[in-house]
């Protein structure tokens, strides 16, 4: 074999290699939905995404949920403390 017919193998595979590569870089992102990434969002609102079982759609509507929860706890308190 010739030194250069090497390198030419070598940079072919190489081409090729990095075209997979990226082919398989775009197919996991498109896999992965936008809405439901919660790298930034609260764990209890994770938590109740996840148990929600498909009822809570989106991280806005678990937090008025989480919302609805502590101000049902807080009117419940007040209504027995001042009982």
């Amino acid at each position: 074999m010739e030194p250069g017919n090497e390198n030419q193998e070598i940079m072919d595979a190489l081409k090729e290699f990095e075209e997979k590569s990226i082919v398989e870089q775009q197919k996991q992102a498109a896999n992965v939905p936008k809405d439901t990434t919660f790298s930034d969002s609260p764990k209890m609102v994770e938590e109740l995404l996840k148990s929600s079982g498909g009822v809570i759609k989106s991280k806005k509507q678990a937090e008025y949920v989480l919302l609805g929860v502590v101000v049902a706890m807080l009117a419940l308190s007040v209504y027995f403390f001042t009982k």
